[in-house]
């Protein structure tokens, strides 16, 4: 018998205005008690408090450095014509570099002289001609190909020796170049060359300049002289056999004419006068990357003529309105549900998920300034994360946060955000009982045809958001958009399986996903417990089954209530022998030679001793709390039956809260449902004829039990599901503990087996 009633009331007294130091504060508290208590509570919840403030921070400064997106878009029409709102100047960072462009191809080429060369390939020629033996030209020939045989040209072009070795004689006072080095580099400007030759330089025109080439007028003209009497391809032939073999007068100076390019190209950045109401972008235009550009400088500038008056104040402002009232659906629905309370205490973790808000919002920003399509924000991915950790239901509430979020951002409302709301459901209903990988690419892959299906409904109800031209189908933005959409789902899902593990460590939220790998028997934990302690294991395993089938008619989550049985008594494994499952039939029961409080305290000690190994092991948390609550505040009746026999009749009788496990009460159904679990199973091992009707009358006596001893007062168990869980338990034991039948007696080889 407790007397729980007596502590509670002396509490209630400490609490009554009956004079003296402790009534005085309560009946007038004053502003110094009010003072202590709102500092007390700052103190408790500064994590959180810090937390909203960078929150509401960070999405009023994200409000007023980005730039309304007005629904302009890089690649589409633009929706509406926007004129400027101030006067400013632009640099325009295209004409800079076009113009900065042609600068540079207009830039001087630089030459340098290359006259030992040319003379040795020139007297290399005439000796050729003079001796008819091509090796003299050998070193200097090009090899590229020829329309005639190099052995030919001797005799060819000796009739002609001397007008020959005029051309050459006159070449040497030319600027003469390959045409590998002119090639790709002309046409030029005039006066585009600089020739630089005996320490001097001088600038030269186009035509001053000869190409060792067949196709240049110039260098045909020099050579006219020697092709005289030549049919056209011999003409051509010899053409191109001097070309090869006579060097240029003149090298291209590669650095030097970078040099003088980059001089060219120094020039001042284009910048162009926009006057208040000149227009920006044009209704209907394409849109591309200098009209976004022109619209953040624009935004910019307001912003700067603005700032400290009215355009700042209204930014911030409806930053703070809106904010304010979501904070207020989000306040009463926390107040009413407090979903995540664990997670809600813990400074660390909030600040997580502050910063995890703010990135996502940041890019959705720099998508909104630079026009790029607001469904590279992978948003469901975030939403799949909060239904992880605080629930489908919060998640499913909060999914219009964060696309009205992303509106204030734009500062405009289109039809995207619908689209991302609805999305954002879809991926909070979605996101539960994950037990694979696969499932969450799944959901992903769902969301996405969820947020496609959405814009194209959206959009046949507005024909004017895009074209469904079947023969231009592939140019229509909104379809572009709609697979955009689909493809904003699937990376969101994809997102949150590789963020998956560091989600589950950094707010010690437990997935089904991980509850699976612990499930495997192989785990090392369960191979001691099978090792050291087979009959606890038998026994776990047992559990694991019913509490299963429990947790499932309660509507609580089977994996965690399965994962947990398998665990709740790990702690036995410091001392196995002192537990009667683990003692052979017929051995010796070490609690016969030691005093009940002792056994008791051997007893009640396996949960806290559980749930330190579970801690160490890396079990998830919420295994380790059930593996705590799994006996409550119970008590230990078989001790307790044990001392009040032996303390005898002139002996007062022990305490019966002495032989209790002082341990918190179950905090959550499958909680209860291990509880019960362990319980009804211990109870029906222990009838000797554990039929379906004694089954079902020990089930229920230990729920009523549990019931009246207030085990459930916390666990969140109505009496429908007391019932429910009574059929459960009471199928699952029917299950376990049927009647089998007696084989007869069969002879076989003399042996009598079964």
């Amino acid at each position: 018998m407790r007397n729980n009633n007596g502590k509670n009331n002396s509490k209630v007294k400490k609490r009554t205005p009956t004079g003296g130091k402790q009534g005085k504060k309560y009946q007038d508290p004053g502003s110094n008690g009010t003072g202590k208590m709102l500092l007390s509570f700052i103190v408790d919840h500064w994590g959180q408090i810090v937390s909203v403030v960078l929150l509401v921070a960070g999405i009023c400064a994200l409000a007023i450095i980005s730039g309304p997106s007005h629904g302009f878009v890089i690649g589409q029409p633009a929706p509406e014509s926007y004129r400027s709102p101030v006067d400013f100047q632009y640099l325009d960072r295209a004409a800079t570099r076009r113009k900065r462009e042609q600068k540079r191809y207009e830039a001087p080429l630089v030459f340098r002289d290359n006259f030992d060369h040319f003379r040795d390939s020139a007297e290399g020629l005439q000796r050729m001609l003079e001796t008819g033996d091509v090796e003299h030209i050998d070193p200097f020939v090009d090899e590229r190909g020829f329309a005639w045989e190099i052995g030919a040209m001797p005799d060819l072009l000796r009739e002609n020796k001397d007008a020959l070795l005029t051309v050459l004689d006159e070449m040497s006072q030319l600027l003469i170049v390959s045409d590998l080095d002119w090639g790709e580099n002309a046409p030029r400007q005039p006066e585009s060359v600089i020739w630089r030759s005996n320490g001097e330089e001088r600038r030269v025109t186009e035509e001053d300049v000869v190409v060792l080439s067949p196709d240049n007028d110039e260098f045909m003209r020099l050579l006219a002289p020697v092709l005289s009497g030549l049919d056209p391809d011999q003409r051509l032939a010899a053409l191109e056999f001097v070309a090869r073999v006579v060097n240029p007068t003149a090298r291209l100076d590669i650095q030097g004419s970078e040099q003088a390019a980059g001089r060219a190209a120094d020039i001042p950045p284009v910048r162009h006068e926009i006057r208040r109401g000149d227009i920006l972008v044009r209704k209907g235009n394409i849109v591309g990357v200098e009209e976004i550009r022109r619209l953040r400088v624009a935004h910019r500038k307001h912003l700067d003529v603005q700032r400290g008056g009215r355009f700042l104040v209204q930014r911030v402002g409806g930053a703070l309105l809106l904010l304010a009232l979501f904070g207020w659906v989000f306040a009463q629905y926390y107040l009413k549900n407090r979903p995540g309370e664990e997670i809600a205490r813990r400074a660390g973790q909030c600040f997580a998920l502050v910063l995890l808000v703010l990135v996502l919002l940041a890019t959705a920003g720099l998508c909104i300034a630079y026009g790029l399509p607001i469904y590279l924000v992978p948003l469901p991915a975030l939403i799949m994360i909060f239904s992880l950790i605080f629930g489908q239901r919060f998640a499913f509430v909060i999914s219009a946060f964060f696309p009205a979020a992303i509106a204030l951002l734009a500062g405009s409302v289109g039809v995207d955000y619908p689209v991302f709301m609805i999305g954002g459901m879809a991926a909070a209903l979605l996101t539960v009982r994950v037990r694979t990988r696969g499932h969450l690419i799944r959901s992903g892959l769902v969301v996405g045809l969820v947020q496609g299906g959405a814009l194209v409904a959206f959009g046949l109800l507005n024909p004017q958001t895009g074209s469904w031209d079947l023969r231009h189908l592939q140019e229509s933005p909104l379809l572009i958009n709609a697979v955009l959409a689909m493809g904003n789902g699937l990376l969101s899902g994809f997102l949150v399986t590789i963020l998956l593990p560091t989600v589950e460590r950094l707010f010690e939220v437990t997935t089904d996903i991980r509850l699976l790998e612990w499930s495997d028997p192989n785990q090392p934990l369960l191979q001691r417990l099978l090792l050291e302690a087979p009959g606890t294991y038998h026994h776990s395993m047992v559990i694991g089954s019913l509490a299963a089938d429990a947790a499932e008619a309660v509507g609580a989550n089977p994996l965690l209530a399965r994962v947990s049985a398998y665990f709740h008594d790990v702690g036995k494994l410091k001392k196995p022998e002192y537990f009667s499952e683990n003692v052979p039939e017929g051995g010796t029961n070490p609690h016969d030679e030691l005093a009940p409080t002792m056994s008791k305290l051997i007893i009640t000690a396996h949960p806290r001793d559980g749930a330190d190994m579970a801690a160490r092991s890396g079990l998830p948390p919420a295994v380790q709390d059930i593996i705590l609550q799994s006996h409550g505040t119970t008590m230990t009746g078989y001790f307790w039956d044990v001392a009040r026999q032996r303390a005898g009749e002139d002996d007062s009788p022990p305490d019966a809260d002495s032989f209790r496990y002082k341990l918190p009460k179950p905090l959550s159904k499958e909680a209860a449902c291990v509880m019960l679990a362990d319980a009804v199973e211990s109870a029906t091992r222990s009838l000797e004829t554990p039929g379906a009707g004694k089954i079902q009358e020990t089930v229920n006596n230990i729920i009523l039990d549990r019931l009246h001893d207030g085990q459930f007062d916390d666990s969140g168990l109505t009496i429908p599901d007391l019932s429910r869980l009574e059929k459960a338990l009471t199928r699952g034991l029917n299950a376990v503990f049927h009647k089998r039948v007696k084989y007869p007696e069969q002879e076989n080889n003399g042996n009598g087996k079964r």
